[in-house]
């Protein structure tokens, strides 16, 4: 997104034209116009990192005229309009916010947080946003494979399963939630292959 956003043609005329109501041509126009607004602000961040998350942070803190608030019926509209099937939040949670067996006792803490939070956030945004969130037990990544064999062993074990999670496991997760999981929202999807069963 370059600085000129805010002018002619940019976000701000999109907000306006939003405020203003849209005709279905336009309103599928717009909607466009929003995807490749987000689209491009998620590449610059995925391809640069937090200097871009720096910069389009200061950018945004500047946008303070009054076209660019919007109260929560218009930004519910906005979602509508980019979204047509709806938004999807999906927070990475762990098992470890229910079992209290983790690395630390605030990554505990903080895990049972985004559950508690997920519940918040979907009954606020609902309908426009379904917000789920998936928690993996421990997940055979190649830093659990470098860890000491004997301890990996014991814990893929001690799930009902008897292995670890792969990653493309939890990545499937994630998926359906946004994809298949279509009536879903407010709820934690465990990826523990029964870990606390035991």
């Amino acid at each position: 997104m370059t600085a000129d956003a805010r002018g002619a043609g940019g976000t701000g005329d999109v907000i306006r034209r939003i405020k203003a109501g849209l005709s279905a041509e336009a309103r599928a126009e717009t909607g466009a116009q929003i995807r490749g607004t987000v689209e491009g602000i998620l590449g610059d961040i995925a391809a640069r990192g937090g200097a871009a998350v720096r910069e389009h942070s200061q950018r945004f803190d500047r946008w303070s005229p009054p076209s660019f608030r919007l109260s929560d019926a218009e930004i519910a509209d906005c979602v509508r309009i980019a979204w047509p099937g709806g938004a999807v939040v999906v927070n990475i949670s762990s098992i470890a916010a229910r079992t209290a067996m983790g690395s630390n006792v605030m990554y505990c803490a903080s895990k049972a947080a985004l559950d508690n939070m997920t519940q918040s956030l979907a009954r606020a945004l609902a309908p426009a946003v379904r917000v789920v969130s998936v928690s993996p037990g421990l997940v055979d990544t190649d830093f659990v494979k470098s860890l000491d064999p004997g301890w990996r062993d014991t814990q893929a074990a001690r799930t009902a399963l008897g292995r670890l999670a792969a990653p493309d496991e939890v990545a499937g997760a994630v998926i359906a939630a946004v994809r298949d999981l279509t009536f879903t929202t407010g709820c934690v999807l465990a990826v523990d292959g029964g870990r606390p069963l035991n």
